[in-house]
Formats: structure tokens, sequence, C-alpha cells
């Protein structure tokens, strides 16, 4: 088994994360970093854009089925709605 004389230390965060490599034998610093992510959106307005596609579909799709109800009847003719 290989011994390493390395420490590594992680500071874990909301919007970063902070390491760092030391040395053990020599009690040095060898690694010292830090990684800053962009701040989480929240998905309340991608939520709404959704919703709103959702709504746009079922609108139409019970049109569609509205008119296939009214050719289906003979309330309609094919021809007349288009």
């Amino acid at each position: 088994m290989t011994d390493y004389n390395n420490s590594f230390g992680f500071d874990i965060g909301i919007t970063s994360i902070g390491s760092a490599v030391m040395s053990n034998d020599k009690n040095n610093l060898e690694y010292l970093g830090v990684r800053i992510f962009d701040q989480a959106t929240e998905a309340k307005e991608a939520r709404l854009h959704r919703s709103a596609r959702r709504n746009v579909a079922r609108k139409k799709w019970r049109k569609d089925q509205l008119k296939k109800a009214f050719i289906e009847f003979g309330v309609i003719s094919k021809e007349e709605i288009l």
C-alpha cells in the first residue's frame, strides 16, 4: 500500500467550492483554489411558460374535437370548416 503525504481539504458552499492540498512532510501548502458557480434561478418563470404552452395545446385539441363532433353529427360539412 502506498503512503501518501498529502492532505486534501474541501469547503463546499452554496455557490462555490474551495479546495486545498497540503504536503504533510514539509507542512507546506501545495495548492489552493476556488470554483464559483452562477447562482441558481427560480423555476417560476419556466413553469409559467410551460403552463401557458399546455393551455394553448389543450385549447387547440378541444377545438379540433368540437370540429370533428360537428362533422360527425352532420351539423356542418368538412368543406365549410376549411
